[in-house]
């Protein structure tokens, strides 16, 4: 018998982010699904986050503006502007 992984694979989305930080535009994405979520710099260096975890118990998920349907008894937890403010220490970590 032959099992069908595929059903278990969770799909991460990606949210496209830019700010200006020190006179300089920066710009990556928010890799991100209900539960988990990192930030990548891609411009003008590169550098990942850690990955933030929320615990799967806990009645809510991680959500972008690409998120637009809403959940009975779910709270949606905005991660852009957090993500925004992890970009920008990416930046100052990696480029100074």
């Amino acid at each position: 018998m032959s099992s069908n992984k595929s059903n278990n694979v969770i799909q991460w989305k990606r949210y496209p982010i830019t700010v200006e930080h020190c006179d300089t535009i920066i710009s990556g994405v928010i890799e991100y699904w209900s539960k988990d979520y990192k930030v990548i710099l891609s411009d003008p260096t590169y550098a990942e986050s850690k990955i933030t975890h929320m615990m799967v118990i806990a009645p809510a998920r991680y959500t972008t503006p690409l998120d637009k349907s809403s959940v009975d008894h779910i709270k949606n937890v905005d991660i852009v502007c957090q993500s925004k403010e992890k970009l920008k220490q990416l930046f100052d970590e990696n480029f100074y």
